[in-house]
């Protein structure tokens, strides 16, 4: 895997007070990328905040 640069979700998490609206947005926005690459026949075997890591 090529290196990330940036945090993860805990990360994220920890640094900002997130509200129900933006912490349902996030959410949901990690649960449409699993979907894809689940999609796409890859798994992901360790799904935990620690591993969902962000650019942006």
């Amino acid at each position: 895997m090529d290196y990330m640069s940036g945090s993860d979700f805990v990360m994220l998490l920890n640094q900002y007070e997130m509200t129900g609206n933006s912490a349902r947005f996030d959410c949901t926005a990690v649960i449409l990328v699993l979907d894809t690459i689940h999609n796409m026949s890859y798994t992901h075997r360790d799904i935990k905040p620690n591993s969902i890591l962000l650019d942006a």
